[in-house]
């Protein structure tokens, strides 16, 4: 197992969702919506090469989410959670790119809801990992 850089995804993931947490205090709200996306990608990338080993290069949430399907065989379960968030899993993964190079402007409300999303994403995925797996 890679221990030592599944603890570094989880740590830098954490950090991640404190700092967002942070710049929503001081309303900066795109970055703390980035902020957010990252903590759930890094945390989805340390779930995979916990559990598959693998190391993966995607920034797409859906993406990750599918392989984390694939490898707890919960594939059609995931497919599910997907379809019936699409629209806020969307949202969250528009925020990696919308805050970093799109002049948009995000709002306390937007935020909250990517937030929202972000807690959401981690717990379904959190819900998969089978221990023994």
């Amino acid at each position: 197992m890679h221990y030592e850089e599944v603890e570094f995804l989880r740590k830098r993931a954490k950090t991640f969702w404190e700092n967002g947490e942070y710049l929503m205090k001081l309303e900066k709200y795109d970055i703390a919506s980035f902020h957010f996306e990252q903590a759930v990608q890094l945390e989805l990338k340390a779930i995979l090469l916990q559990y598959s080993g693998e190391r993966y290069r995607t920034h797409s949430i859906r993406n990750l989410l599918e392989a984390i399907g694939e490898t707890f065989d919960e594939e059609e379960k995931v497919r599910g959670f997907i379809r019936k968030h699409r629209n806020d899993i969307k949202a969250l993964e528009d925020a990696y790119i919308d805050t970093r190079y799109e002049p948009v402007v995000y709002r306390d409300y937007d935020a909250e809801a990517v937030k929202k999303t972000a807690e959401m994403v981690l717990e379904f995925a959190g819900s998969l990992v089978k221990e023994d797996g």
